[in-house]
């Protein structure tokens, strides 16, 4: 079986949903380690979710 891509993992995650501890989760179990390039695509996906107020 092969590993998922960063992209396949962020898009099973709705943006709108609360989900930064179980996307570090699933990206850790699937390469070992959250590296810089997973840590900046997660955070801009946060980022874009972000409630207008908020942003």
């Amino acid at each position: 079986m092969s590993k998922p891509s960063l992209a396949a993992i962020l898009a099973d995650f709705a943006p709108e949903q609360a989900a930064l501890l179980p996307i570090l989760h699933e990206v850790q179990a699937a390469f070992g380690c959250v590296d810089a390039q997973a840590e900046a695509a997660i955070a801009a996906r946060s980022t874009s979710a972000a409630p207008k107020c908020m942003a």
